[in-house]
């Protein structure tokens, strides 16, 4: 059994291999896999939450909407290793897809810095905007998806 340093520590391990499928999960199905693979009960609300924010934070994990987390797959840093490894390039559909999904996770962690306990009336509606700007964004990347070639 794997030791680790910290209720976090072992929180982000299994969180992430979870998500490791590519598979959208809620809070609470992660949870419960935590529970499971850990043995343990004990863990905090605080602790889900910090662990959970953390991921999402250093863009390791997204949060697709209120509740529903996915594991970060694309991003530019590795697309830049894959195209300098000798890969073949994505097609610029795909480039495209993946910037736009780049920016809904930028986006996401601007909103999730807001302390939802002290927002003010004008961060409130730019929260508003965000989520607008993120569904638009989705069905953009959508068009890009139908338009991509299909890979060989």
């Amino acid at each position: 059994m794997t030791k680790f340093s910290s209720n976090a520590e072992e929180i982000k391990h299994f969180t992430k291999e979870l998500l490791a499928d590519g598979q959208e999960y809620t809070r609470s199905e992660i949870i419960e896999y935590v529970i499971q693979q850990s043995g343990r009960n004990d863990f905090t609300e605080g602790n889900y939450s910090g662990s959970l924010n953390d991921l999402v934070r250093r863009n390791q994990i997204m949060i697709v909407k209120r509740g529903i987390y996915r594991l970060v797959e694309d991003t530019p840093s590795t697309t830049m290793e894959s195209q300098t490894l000798g890969e073949e390039p994505k097609t610029l559909d795909k480039q495209c897809a993946n910037t736009l999904n780049d920016t809904i996770v930028e986006l996401q962690k601007i909103a999730n810095g807001v302390d939802v306990l002290t927002i003010s009336n004008e961060e409130q509606q730019t929260i508003e905007k965000i989520k607008k700007v993120i569904t638009n964004l989705k069905v953009d990347i959508k068009l890009f998806e139908e338009d991509a070639p299909e890979e060989e």
